[in-house]
């Protein structure tokens, strides 16, 4: 009810904190150590059961509500559910979720470790049905994760799991993924730009301002060659952190230019705008 009142969405990171200390806390005592066993520890019932709760609650409460990192087509078959009963949800998901399964952590072992985590190929399958094509997720996000490399583990990603922190960067990558999948044709020019830039500004309330190209909207571009097909080395990402799972894949894809307000701060491979020319967006207009 207070939360109503504010006229404000809410985000919530939705996994049951009861089911996931258990089940970890029985995979620790058990020995079962592997990359491959973070996901598994966090069962997406964990995701299922979150999702649902908070959806219940704020159609009772009638607070427009969102959801951040779905992972899973489970918990976007709830949030479908959700939205036809009429409740103001929103969600989002990562590419790391729609285009990897948890086979992923076999191959890049704690360097793929996130929360939540990233799921079995049925999951992957039906969040991109669910959750892409038929709607129940509204943007895409990147979850931008700067650990160290000490934090990741980084001298051995197969290390013991529970000794690794979950998440990575994500915000070099995602232009690239999604352009690929573009080039693919699985997913066409205009969601992906619906996805990445309008909602976003709309669900937040920061359009036009932002998400738009109206004449009044701040100048914000990405130039993108959507035939530059090229292999991703981690040294080349620009964050303090450079730790991704999608350090050696192939995109079809690359950004070549940045505009923000008018001004280019990345060119060619180079950051070009000067420190402290970003603002804070001010969300409470």
């Amino acid at each position: 009810g207070v939360l109503s009142e504010v006229d404000k969405r809410v985000g919530f990171h939705e996994e049951n904190s009861s089911i996931v200390y258990h089940t970890v806390q029985r995979f620790q005592e058990e020995g079962r150590n592997h990359p491959r066993d973070q996901p598994r520890s966090r069962p997406v019932v964990a995701e299922i059961e979150a999702v649902s709760r908070i959806c219940i609650l704020a159609e009772d409460a009638d607070c427009p509500v969102h959801m951040f990192h779905l992972s899973s087509g489970s918990a976007a078959e709830v949030v479908r559910r959700a939205k036809r009963r009429g409740v103001d949800v929103t969600a989002e998901t990562m590419p790391h979720y729609i285009q990897f399964n948890e086979e992923i952590l076999e191959r890049k072992g704690n360097a793929a470790r996130v929360n939540p985590p990233i799921r079995s190929e049925e999951e992957r399958q039906s969040l991109w049905e669910i959750g892409m094509e038929d709607g129940a997720i509204n943007c895409l996000a990147t979850d931008h994760a700067p650990y160290t490399a000490e934090e990741k583990g980084a001298e051995d990603f197969f290390q013991n799991t529970w000794d690794v922190y979950s998440g990575f960067v994500g915000l070099e990558t995602e232009v690239p993924a999604m352009a690929t999948l573009v080039n693919e044709g699985e997913l066409s020019l205009e969601r992906w730009v619906e996805l990445h830039s309008r909602r976003p500004a709309q669900i937040w309330g920061l359009y036009p301002k932002k998400g738009s190209l109206q004449i009044g909207s701040d100048a914000d571009f990405t130039i993108v060659d959507f035939d530059d097909e090229w292999t991703l080395d981690y040294e080349d990402l620009h964050s303090k952190s450079k730790i991704t799972p999608y350090d050696g894949e192939t995109f079809t894809g690359r950004v070549k230019s940045t505009i923000v307000r008018g001004e280019t701060v990345f060119d060619d491979g180079e950051i070009t705008g000067e420190s402290g020319y970003g603002e804070v967006i001010p969300v409470d207009n």
